[in-house]
């Protein structure tokens, strides 16, 4: 993250702040389940961040597996891949 020039604080506003949005889900992802969110830093960046869930939905825990700006030559949208 810190080469893609991307902070903590940048996460903590892409995936809390306006509107993040679930946009690729892997329940059986090899490291456990986790999920592809798309959210926004300073409203005007969009980031991928791959976070990491437990399956008991009264575990709230998550983990941060990876942070990506999208490439638009692999993303549509920054929702959907090419």
């Amino acid at each position: 993250m810190e080469k893609r020039g991307i902070k903590l604080e940048d996460l903590d506003a892409a995936i809390v702040g306006d509107a993040p949005e679930i946009i690729e889900d892997y329940p059986a992802d090899e490291r456990g389940p986790a999920c592809l969110v798309l959210g926004m830093i300073d409203l005007a960046r969009p980031v991928h961040v791959l976070i990491g869930y437990a399956e008991d939905p009264a575990n709230t825990d998550i983990d941060l597996l990876n942070a990506y700006e999208p490439d638009n030559e692999k993303w549509y949208n920054f929702r959907k891949r090419r």
